[in-house]
Order: structure tokens, then C-alpha cells, then sequence
């Protein structure tokens, strides 16, 4: 009998052996008739339940995956990675309080286990605990210097923070491991973009491109590049792609639409936002965008529709207070414009552009001394913006304040252009004045 069984078991290990050459190849149903006819001769071992719930795993049938892993686990509690792949499957599941727990087990079974460690790393930012997340970072990396994955879940963290050069020294490390990690080249290039070094920003999205050039997201982010580079012509091209590869792509439709926009082929723009809210009905930035595009094409009654139809979205959208009091300026309503600018202002209180705006129309109602108020205060927010002292003198100069108006010219002078023909008349202005 004892002889009878060792044949048994050397039979399931020949049929374990294939299993694991189908799977290297991927072959994912030979694998597992092979695994199951492992098991059926041998249903006491863990390694083949292990085995065939990993490639139940590959083949995305969770259920049958998470039933094997209980079933290794019930013949051999003290095999860690039953334990860790069970946790990805929970994870997949959107199971994180279980996969959270299997991963846990997994670390106290195998101490040195560092990919558990990044797995419960992902996990605790789920949970939204961030300082945990980054300890078992640090505890992965250290085990393994080589876990490249682990470099870029400990760079979108320190990028969400808007530590930028610290996401970007770990998305290189990860890089340096592995070249072909698409998203890491993606991530390292939207935070090259938000310290504005726009040509290594550019270069990291055409390589992602270059690793798959059905990335629809890195067209569509190296167009929003071309667009800071002022190279509306290129962007328009990523843009195109990123729709080509994604016709259901709300951003592209809209990025395209604010790239329309810059350079007035309003219609076009408009086109695009009409595509853009087809497909994300309730975007408040997407109608902002049409209404600024109706704006500048004097359909005010349009523009407003739409301004309304984002604020009942997202009433504390501040921006777009400003746009329909525009609209009200454009139609001599001064009233219900200084009414919307009260209005942001209330909800953002350092908000520069309602400030400025107000005082505009204060200056419209030869109300003066508010004018100056405001745009002190608008000055007070944004110092370095030099428009703001030019208007604030106007005020100054309208109101017989002739010093004032001198003072905040000569101040519009040091951070204006230097040769520009607004700064050479306000130069005039000042001989004149003095």
C-alpha cells in the first residue's frame, strides 16, 4: 500500500509539473485540467489547491480561486503565500478588510515577506491611512531594494501630497528597475508638468506612448503638455489620437475643446463640449467651458444657461460667478454682476479675481473709492500681478488722488513689461501728472 502510494503522489507531482509548464506559457485551461487531475489524485495536497487557485486567479475566476486558497490553507495553515494570493483575490473583489487580513497573516508567517507588506500598503490608503501605508513601504523596500512597484505606490503618495520632486526621485528608482512600467513614465510626467519643466514632462509621455502607443491617457496628457508649450497644433494631434483610441473619453473631448478655445474656433469648441457632456451629463467644469465659449461669442443667454447649469452642480464653483457676472457686464446689468462677485466672495474670501472684477464694475459706476478698496484688497492677495495697481491707480487718478495714482503707477511700471506700449503710456501719463 505504502509502495501504491508513493506511485500516487509521484503521478500527481508529474501532472503538478505540467500544470506549471502550461502556465508559464499561459496556457491558463491546460494548466488547470492538469492541476485538477493532480488534486484528484492526491486531495491532500496544498501545493496543487495552491497551485490551481492561482491559475483560477489568472483566469479572473475568483470565486473557484478564493475556494482552492481556502482549501491549501485548511491542509497547510503555515503556507504563507496561500494566504497573500487569497488576499489579491479578496482585493479584486473589492474585499480590502479581508484582503487586508490575509495579507497581515501572511507578514506574521513570513516576516521577510515584502511583497504582503506593499500589498497592505495599498490596502491602508484605501483605508486612508497614509503614515501606515508609507511605514509598510518602508519595510518592503528595505527587504526588497528591487520591488519597483513598491517605489511607485510610495510616489503617488508623496505626488498626492504635492511633493512633487520626491514622487519624481521614486518614479525614476522605479524606472531604473524596471523601464517598461508605462505608469510610472505617465505619473513622473504629470509631476514634471506640475513644476512646469515641461520638456522632461513631454519626454516621459511620448516614452509611455513609445512602451504602448494605445495609451490613450498619454496622448491625451501630452496634449495638455503641447497646450502649456502653446502648441496648440500638436496638441490638437494628441488629442485626436486619444479620442481615436477612446471615443467615450470625456477629458479629451473637453481638453480638445479648451485647446479650440485658445485659438477661437469657438465652434469647434463647442462641438467638442457638446460631445464631452453627451458622455459626463453632469460636469460642472464641462458646462464652465461651453459657457465661456458662448461668452466670448456674445450668445450671452447660452452662456448663461450653461453657467446656471454648473452651479446647480457645484455651487461653490467659484470661477463661474465670475464668468456670468461677465455675462451681466457685457449687457450694462451692473448690478446683478456686483450681486454674483458678492456671491464668490462670500463663499471664496481671497478670491483675486472677484475682487478685480468688482472693482471694475465699481469703477463703471464711477463708484471710486470702493473701486480702491477692492483692488487694494485684490493687491493684498496677489501683489506680484501688476494689472492690479494700474486699475488701483486709474481709481486714484478718477478720484483727484493724484499721489496715490503716481505711487501705484510707478509700481504697475516695476512688474510690468518694460517696453511694452501699455508702459510707455502710463510713463506719459506720469510726466503729464506730475
Amino acid at each position: 500500500m505504502e509502495k501504491d502510494s508513493n506511485y500516487l503522489i509521484k503521478d500527481a507531482e508529474v501532472w503538478l509539473d505540467r500544470g506549471d509548464t502550461f502556465f508559464k506559457n499561459n496556457e491558463l485551461d491546460s494548466a488547470l485540467e492538469c492541476y485538477t487531475r493532480s488534486i484528484n489524485i492526491n486531495p491532500r495536497s496544498a501545493f496543487s489547491f495552491f497551485k490551481r487557485g492561482n491559475a483560477y486567479l489568472s483566469s479572473n475566476k475568483i470565486d473557484a480561486a478564493i475556494s482552492d486558497f481556502n482549501s491549501s490553507i485548511a491542509l497547510n495553515a503555515n503556507f504563507a503565500f496561500s494566504f497573500f494570493k487569497r488576499g489579491n483575490a479578496y482585493y479584486k473583489l473589492n474585499e480590502i478588510n479581508n484582503a487586508y487580513q490575509d495579507y497581515s497573516i501572511a507578514i506574521k508567517l513570513s516576516p521577510t515577506f515584502s511583497f504582503a507588506f506593499h500589498k497592505r500598503a495599498i490596502c491602508n490608503l484605501r483605508f486612508g491611512k497614509v503614515p501606515e501605508a508609507l511605514d509598510d513601504l518602508e519595510k518592503a523596500l528595505k527587504l526588497n531594494p528591487a520591488l519597483s512597484l513598491a517605489y511607485v505606490t510610495r510616489a503617488n503618495i508623496f505626488y498626492d501630497k504635492g511633493d512633487y520632486d520626491k514622487s519624481i526621485d521614486d518614479y525614476t528608482k522605479a524606472i531604473k528597475l524596471d523601464p517598461s512600467i508605462e505608469k510610472a513614465y505617465i505619473s513622473r510626467g504629470l509631476a514634471y508638468s506640475h513644476k512646469n519643466q515641461l520638456t522632461e514632462s513631454l519626454m516621459d509621455f511620448t516614452d509611455a506612448i513609445d512602451l504602448n502607443n494605445n495609451s490613450y491617457f498619454a496622448y491625451n496628457f501630452r496634449g495638455l503638455v503641447f497646450v502649456k508649450m502653446r502648441e496648440y497644433a500638436n496638441a490638437i494631434r494628441d488629442f485626436n489620437e486619444a479620442i481615436r483610441l477612446k471615443p467615450d473619453y470625456t477629458d479629451a473631448y473637453n481638453n480638445r475643446g479648451i485647446t479650440f478655445f485658445i485659438v477661437k474656433k469657438y465652434d469647434e469648441a463647442s462641438e467638442d463640449y457638446a460631445h464631452a457632456l453627451k458622455l459626463n451629463p453632469n460636469s460642472p467644469n464641462i458646462y464652465y467651458n461651453r459657457g465661456n465659449t458662448y461668452l466670448y461669442q456674445k450668445r450671452y443667454t447660452d452662456a448663461m444657461l450653461d453657467f446656471d447649469r454648473a452651479l446647480k452642480i457645484s455651487p461653490k464653483l467659484t470661477p463661474v460667478y465670475i464668468s456670468k457676472a461677465n455675462c451681466y457686464i457685457a449687457l450694462g446689468q451692473y448690478k446683478e454682476a456686483l450681486m454674483l462677485y458678492n456671491k464668490a466672495i462670500i463663499i471664496k474670501p481671497k478670491f483675486y479675481e472677484a475682487y478685480l472684477g468688482r472693482g471694475n464694475v465699481y469703477m463703471k459706476l464711477k463708484m471710486y473709492k470702493k473701486a480702491q478698496e477692492d483692488f487694494t484688497l485684490a493687491i493684498e492677495i496677489r501683489p506680484e500681478i501688476a494689472q492690479t495697481y494700474l486699475n488701483r491707480g486709474i481709481a486714484f487718478k478718477s478720484d483727484n488722488n493724484i499721489d496715490e495714482a503716481i505711487n501705484d503707477f510707478n509700481e504697475f511700471i516695476k512688474k510690468a513689461e518694460a517696453n511694452s506700449p501699455q508702459t510707455q503710456k502710463i510713463r506719459q501719463w506720469i510726466k503729464k501728472m506730475a
